[in-house]
């Protein structure tokens, strides 16, 4: 084998093992990628059922509220002579729905110039004026009356964090004109912390207008602030893409963290999930440092296996040369045997019948080959067949086929020969061979016979008509060169 082709082969064995890691590679990427996808799919989902969820207790929560202020507004228009402050019945009322609340919120009382009343009162003295807050503000204007979630406010009696939920007293009963809620925020991290993810996760309920009601954990320096200017509150809040559940930010604390939101039904309040999102890929970081060594392990299984290919094809290759030439070739002259021929002929033939041409066909004989076996030895006999061999190897042409059919004959195939180039050829090689020396102290003469293929042609067709041509020259005596052209003309 030739050193090209050593390398040729090396080569190729070198792509394909890179073709081989780089193909696992890509498919280890793939999944590493498809892992991650998953992880994020999977942790975001789980954190929009969190957050549906919280975002049902809130409402079912908020009802309560909702509920427990119009029944006491019910309670103060049908006893408009009752004083909320004082009476018996109103404050038994007010103690129960407190209990329904589970004592999460207290109800309180303000008055149309904005004094601020615990239910019950001690005396006719407010605890504080609370008329500059919009809890107050928002009731004394009959366009805005209604349900209203305040800002969250610190309490200037207790300096707790609370979120009024306010209320307009239509019969002003004994003066007061708001009855409203105050929900301690610190109760919303007793609610929430069912709700809150192992991953750094947080919760916030903010109001529809981006001010931040209450979070947990509980964060004092975020509450009553607003995000309204947050690109996230635009676009992942109030603009949620149906087809993406989470949204990916580092608006709220700089931390990078996946954020699903659900509006309250019923309530004017987003809640809002959250997850850090390195948490959520920890795991996946180590499968990645794991992908890269199975990477690393693989090109160097497949440089040790490359080198092992490599080595086994050049062995193989070694082996199927020897084993094309013995199948391909005749053992003693080296030419071609019988089986080449027809394999040639085939092709030959085929290529003519498709493009058009022809081809010349001649066998040719050893005239009395047998008497030099009687005389000198089948030693001597096959000595001349390999001198015989070499002397048409280095006569024919590259692209034309001669082979030994068999004992003395041989066989000829002309590639686009006509009849006179055949007959030249022929003819020449009939005088080198009478004229060379075989070692034998006499003449060695030999026959021909040859034809042109015809479109129809098989082996046994060409071959009859070559053999006939040989049989004419044996019978006209011999050492000559007899075709059918003259037939053909």
């Amino acid at each position: 084998m030739k050193g090209s082709k050593y390398k040729k082969m090396f080569t190729m064995t070198l792509m394909f093992n890179a073709l081989c890691v780089l193909i696992i590679s890509l498919m280890l990427i793939n999944r590493l990628l498809d892992t991650r996808y998953y992880m994020i799919d999977s942790q975001t989902g789980r954190l929009e059922t969190v957050n549906r969820i919280a975002a049902a207790s809130m409402q079912d929560y908020f009802g309560k509220i909702k509920m427990s202020l119009n029944t006491a507004d019910f309670w103060l228009e049908s006893n408009k002579d009752a004083d909320p402050r004082f009476d018996k019945d109103f404050l038994r009322l007010i103690e129960l729905l407190e209990i329904n609340m589970s004592e999460n919120v207290d109800f309180r009382l303000v008055s149309k110039t904005g004094g601020l009343f615990y239910i019950p009162s001690k005396n006719t003295r407010p605890l504080a004026d609370v008329g500059d807050r919009s809890y107050y503000l928002v009731q004394q204007d009959e366009t805005t009356q209604g349900l209203y979630l305040g800002e969250p406010v610190k309490s200037r009696v207790t300096g707790k964090w609370g979120i009024p939920i306010s209320f307009p007293i239509k019969s002003e009963n004994g003066g007061m004109s708001v009855i409203f809620g105050a929900l301690e925020i610190p109760t919303f991290d007793r609610i929430f912390k069912n709700f809150q993810m192992e991953q750094g996760g947080s919760v916030l309920l903010v109001r529809s207008d981006g001010v931040i009601l209450a979070n947990a954990p509980f964060d004092e320096n975020s509450i009553g602030k607003s995000i309204a200017d947050k690109e996230f509150w635009n676009r992942a809040v109030l603009n949620q893409n149906p087809e993406k559940i989470f949204y990916e930010t580092d608006e709220l604390d700089g931390i990078p963290r996946f954020i699903v939101s659900k509006e309250v039904d019923g309530v004017p309040v987003y809640l809002i999930s959250t997850c850090v999102k390195a948490q959520i890929l920890e795991p996946w970081n180590e499968i990645i440092f794991q992908t890269l060594g199975s990477i690393v392990l693989l090109i160097i299984t497949f440089a040790l296996l490359g080198k092992l290919i490599f080595s086994l094809m050049r062995r193989l290759d070694m082996a199927l040369g020897d084993l094309v030439a013995i199948s391909n070739t005749d053992h003693l002259t080296g030419m071609y045997n019988r089986r080449q021929l027809l394999e040639r002929f085939d092709q030959e033939q085929n290529r003519i019948q498709r493009y058009g041409g022809h081809f010349a066909f001649a066998e040719m004989d050893i005239d009395h080959f047998k008497d030099i076996n009687d005389t000198f030895g089948h030693e001597a006999g096959d000595e001349v067949l390999r001198k015989l061999a070499s002397l048409m190897k280095a006569h024919i042409r590259e692209n034309d086929i001669v082979a030994r059919w068999g004992g003395e004959e041989f066989v000829f195939l002309l590639i686009e020969t006509d009849y006179e180039q055949a007959i030249a050829c022929l003819e020449k090689l009939r005088n080198m061979i009478k004229d060379a020396d075989f070692g034998l102290n006499q003449k060695m003469t030999c026959s021909f016979g040859v034809t042109l293929s015809r479109p129809d042609d098989t082996c046994i067709t060409i071959m009859n008509r070559a053999d006939r041509l040989l049989y004419e020259a044996k019978s006209k005596g011999r050492d000559c060169v007899i075709s059918d052209q003259e037939k053909q003309d």
